[in-house]
């Protein structure tokens, strides 16, 4: 055992004294711009699940999922037997009603005339213009009634309420719809905006017409505008923003994007983030001085994709990236790579 231990010892002792391979990468002050990351979603202005307003079962279906319609464009019939009936037999009631109420009239201005003449007493003028009243009430309620129909059966024909693009069709011809059954998703791709939040602290920073960096999966990078900025803040004490994006025939409704707003622009080194050190006294990198490991403490002022910015050093400082087991104050090393 005490053999194996000096053995090790030895062997430790002997690769003290060999020079180190290093990967090491030379740094340059630059200026950073420093940003704040946030997702936002695709959202349009603009979209209804369209309903029926009649129930029925669905003879015709005039467009498909893709086609762009204007407003008022019909997108599907509804059977209209049922309501072309109740329509006919309503407008049959409002013609009886209006000869009921043309003889209830005339019967009330003979005996108006009567008792302004003191030939009837004041009871049988009052049943006169009570009849009259009631039979009027009665044709108005009719012709509610019939205009109701009247709506209920152009209902049959669901037309498009704004001009977009069928997204969804969720019907088939023959199918018995309700009122409140979905029909159609319609959108318009032109009111796409980007919905997105903010912490308070934005709230000097990002304004109105403000232009924007944004990442979309399988898109790549695009520009954005802000217009629109919440009065209130949410419960988690952020600010919505809407943003309109350049044009782009890929862009699709609920697409997730990556906003990057400036934060600060700072000064300082790039380093890979393996490269600093750190401890409960602070941060440090190793730097290559005469073939020798020197320990340099830094100060961390931010951090971004593998990388973190310091200050704390020079121009043409060689930072230590990798070393073999390693490394440590005064080593001996060899540079072996310069990134």
């Amino acid at each position: 055992m005490i053999y194996i231990l000096l053995s090790l010892l030895l062997f430790l002792q002997s690769y003290a004294q060999q020079e180190l391979p290093v990967l090491v990468k030379k740094v340059k002050k630059e200026t950073i711009k420093q940003s704040y990351k946030t997702t936002g979603i695709l959202k349009s202005d603009k979209s209804v699940f369209v309903k029926p307003e009649v129930s029925g079962k669905v003879i015709k279906i005039f467009v498909d999922e893709g086609y762009f319609v204007e407003k008022g464009t019909p997108l599907l019939s509804i059977q209209t037997d049922k309501y072309n009936y109740q329509y006919n037999a309503q407008k049959f009631i409002v013609k009886k009603l209006e000869s009921i109420y043309r003889y209830k009239k005339n019967l009330y201005l003979k005996k108006k005339l009567l008792f302004e003449k003191e030939l009837i007493s004041e009871d049988e003028y009052n049943i006169a213009k009570l009849d009259m009243e009631t039979a009027l009430l009665d044709l108005k309620s009719a012709e509610e009634k019939l205009k109701e129909l009247e709506r209920q059966k152009k209902e049959t024909i669901v037309k498009s309420p704004f001009s977009g693009t069928i997204d969804k069709r969720f019907v088939s011809e023959g199918d018995f719809v309700n009122v409140g059954t979905k029909l159609f998703y319609l959108l318009d791709l032109d009111s796409l905006k980007l919905r997105f939040s903010l912490p308070q602290r934005f709230i000097n920073t990002v304004k109105i017409r403000d232009s924007i960096d944004v990442e979309i999966e399988g898109i790549g990078k695009i520009e954005g505008k802000i217009v629109y900025i919440s009065s209130s803040l949410d419960e988690n004490s952020l600010i919505h923003y809407k943003a309109v994006l350049e044009k782009n025939e890929l862009l699709k409704e609920n697409m997730y994007a990556v906003v990057k707003i400036l934060e600060k622009t700072i000064e300082g080194f790039k380093v890979p983030e393996k490269s600093v050190h750190l401890s409960k006294d602070g941060s440090y990198v190793y730097v290559v001085e005469n073939n020798t490991a020197k320990k340099k403490v830094v100060k961390v002022l931010g951090q971004d994709y593998g990388y973190m910015f310091v200050d704390g050093l020079k121009d043409g400082d060689l930072v230590i990236v990798s070393a073999p087991f390693g490394i440590r104050e005064g080593a001996k090393v060899y540079i072996e790579e310069i990134l």
